[in-house]
């Protein structure tokens, strides 16, 4: 399972948000490695992928970042190759 966080909640255009996934493998534990990838879509279509990186201070942790460019809603598809999760 994973969970998707970023702060802050109501981003402005041209602001930096920080994305944060919680990763658990198919027993349940916190994924300690992994390639977990946030793909982000602009209202305008355009999309970015961002890498999530492990935190290392604690398993199963993901952080990026991620500047807005455009205003109003962005769909994110947050994904696992290793668990298959999306």
């Amino acid at each position: 399972s994973m969970r998707l966080y970023f702060t802050p909640d109501q981003p402005q255009v041209r602001q930096t948000l920080s994305l944060h996934a919680h990763v658990m493998d198919r027993g349940g534990e916190p994924l300690s490695r992994g390639d977990v990838t946030a793909k982000i879509t602009a209202p305008s279509g355009n999309s970015d992928a961002v890498r999530l990186i492990s935190g290392g201070e604690e398993w199963g942790v993901f952080h990026g970042q991620y500047t807005t460019t455009e205003p109003g809603q962005h769909e994110v598809v947050l994904t696992c190759k290793q668990t298959g999760a999306t």
